[in-house]
């Protein structure tokens, strides 16, 4: 399938539904687990602090692995990479529910995370290479399912395994799921040819998967108290100057065009791609900084059990699913900028009044409003992603990889942020507002880049469209002609076969 060629609107609902399936596993594992880390950590005869680490080593593979996503979906092809990633994330989910003891769950956990890391970028990158890009804003955000909602319904659905059946269906849940998504993915996915001679950026590739697991890990501990709050300072610092490293080395290659870097850092001289990671990055601190702050509002603050937070987890995780499918038909008709814009403000409005209230607001008022705030979230969240994506056409594996480590990054100080104001916050209630009035703060600068993107895209069509005039192309020849031009430079570029065939 070139670009061309892409796939059609009947064809385009089951190839989503298997990308949906695989991250939809990858994106509710990790919510899912930590309501049983107790229970698992008694059945297994272990230490929390130990078991802790089933956790932390996901995460850690996962952004360990990320980097690699980009080369590996050239040097494999990016159906071929999904099914791979999605079968040892299948094998994996099996050994952590058998796993006897806690080093083995480690280990297996370390691969569901590895595997997960490359699943969700890599659909990412099939479904927007196989929709037109007059429908990739409601595509993507079908896709985006897992990134909004499994967060979510995680803690609902871990709460609910553990008290029906065993803490092992945390894990084997996936396997069902996994086999369904298999045996539908030989069938759908498009057919894309490997390129055997793309050579990996070893010493990119070194840096930024040291770099990446390296900071987050930093950032998941700077909010502690003493020797490790230390450690996680030292760590954060090391992971950032390592990402600075890459920076520099990528950059240096992509000048002198001797081997290509491991991801296309020069597309950020796109002004719509930058303006849409901006974007993303700052969305990512006050989602994933909310989905932090939330559980530890009803926990902390109001004395609610794990299985009432989840259930109330539940009102912001279906704002943000009512509002995914809108913001994907505003995206295609209007824009990313203008979705995000409207996304944000609403994020806002929905936001600061937490900044305010008191500690006894009533559980309905709190609800509502965590309702719009999902609402809001869910407009801004995949519509940013979509605008990366679509100024990148040409490189859809590095956009798709770059936004997907962006979006982390940024998910991961808003949560170390929030975490650090409300322990060294004297007063609890305190402690909880200032942590809401970051989140304000950082969507608002979201909506700044956010109108910067609206702005950058309402100009493209006109100078498109002046372009037409001027040559006299009727439309369908000059999308031809743009689409050729898109495909002959991805072809120099990486050498790549332009062809996408099913």
């Amino acid at each position: 399938m070139s670009v061309v060629d892409r796939a059609s609107p009947a064809g385009i609902g089951p190839l989503t539904t298997v990308i949906v399936l695989g991250g939809f596993m990858a994106g509710i594992d990790t919510s899912l687990v930590n309501v049983g880390l107790a229970t698992i950590a008694e059945d297994l005869h272990a230490t929390l602090v130990n078991v802790q680490w089933a956790t932390s080593g996901y995460l850690l593979a996962l952004a360990a692995a990320l980097p690699a996503s980009a080369w590996l979906q050239r040097r494999l092809g990016a159906s071929r990479l999904w099914l791979i990633a999605l079968v040892a994330f299948m094998a994996a989910s099996l050994l952590c529910a058998v796993a006897p003891n806690l080093p083995l769950l480690i280990i297996a956990r370390a691969v569901q995370g590895a595997s997960g890391g490359l699943l969700v970028p890599t659909g990412q990158s099939i479904v927007a290479r196989a929709v037109s890009p007059d429908r990739m804003g409601r595509t993507m955000a079908t896709a985006g399912l897992v990134i909004m909602a499994a967060p979510a319904i995680g803690p609902a659905l871990g709460g609910l395994l553990i008290d029906t059946m065993s803490w092992r269906w945390l894990f084997a849940v996936n396997v069902p799921i996994g086999v369904a998504a298999a045996l539908l993915a030989l069938r759908v996915l498009p057919k894309d040819a490997a390129n055997r001679t793309a050579k990996p950026d070893l010493l990119g590739l070194a840096l930024l998967s040291t770099g990446l697991p390296t900071l987050l890990l930093g950032l998941t501990n700077l909010g502690s108290p003493g020797t490790q709050g230390t450690l996680g300072l030292i760590l954060a610092v090391l992971g950032a100057l390592l990402l600075v490293a890459f920076v520099g080395d990528a950059t240096r290659r992509d000048r002198s065009s001797k081997r290509a870097p491991l991801l296309e850092l020069s597309l950020f001289r796109r002004m719509s791609y930058t303006t849409a990671q901006i974007t993303l990055f700052f969305t990512g601190l006050s989602l994933f900084g909310g989905l932090i702050l939330l559980p530890l509002y009803y926990e902390t603050l109001r004395g609610l059990t794990v299985i009432h937070t989840g259930l109330l987890l539940l009102a912001y995780g279906l704002g943000a699913l009512a509002a995914l499918p809108v913001g994907g038909r505003i995206t295609d008709r209007y824009g990313a900028g203008i979705t995000c814009v409207i996304g944000l403000t609403i994020a806002m409005v929905a936001t600061a009044p937490f900044v305010f209230l008191p500690q006894n607001t009533s559980l309905v008022t709190v609800e509502l409003l965590q309702a719009l705030r999902g609402i809001g979230v869910g407009l801004a969240g995949i519509p940013a992603m979509t605008a990366a994506i679509r100024a990148a056409s040409d490189h859809l594996a590095d956009a798709t990889t770059t936004a997907n480590i962006i979006q982390r990054v940024g998910g991961s100080l808003g949560s170390a942020i929030i975490v650090i104001v409300i322990a060294r916050t004297p007063q609890q209630l305190a402690g909880f507002q200032a942590a809401h009035a970051i989140l304000v703060a950082a969507a608002a600068i979201a909506l700044i880049a956010a109108i910067s993107l609206a702005i950058t895209e309402r100009r493209h069509p006109r100078r498109r469209q002046r372009c037409r005039q001027a040559r006299h192309i009727p439309d369908q020849r000059a999308d031809h002609l743009l689409d050729s031009h898109i495909t002959v430079h991805n072809v120099r570029l990486r050498g790549t076969p332009a062809h996408y065939k099913r």
